[in-house]
């Protein structure tokens, strides 16, 4: 076996049993899936008003809501961004207002 690739074995071992020094850890946020339609539906918003709003291409506003099929699923910044206006409507819209 190549000598770094033990000694990063090693390094990993040390780290799993505790023993490890100087590792720089990362946390990784899992973003899962969204209900689109509930979100919007919550807002008491039609597709085109909160298309309109919240600056979402309506054509890909309708393939989220239709369950994905033959679309793409929401990327992590389109899911962020509708879990943001879940948690804050109002304000939400108030913040694209500003940057329209």
């Amino acid at each position: 076996m190549e000598r770094r690739t033990q000694k990063g074995l090693e390094q990993v071992a040390a780290f799993a049993e505790g023993r490890g020094k100087g590792f720089r850890t990362t946390r990784i946020l899992t973003i899962t899936a969204v209900d689109v339609r509930g979100i919007r539906k919550k807002t008491g918003l039609t597709q085109e008003q909160f298309s309109e709003i919240y600056m979402i291409p309506l054509p890909t506003l309708q393939g989220w809501e239709q369950g994905y099929r033959g679309r793409k699923r929401p990327r992590a910044t389109a899911i962020m961004l509708l879990k943001l206006i879940e948690a804050d409507p109002n304000g939400m819209a108030k913040r694209m207002a500003r940057i329209k």
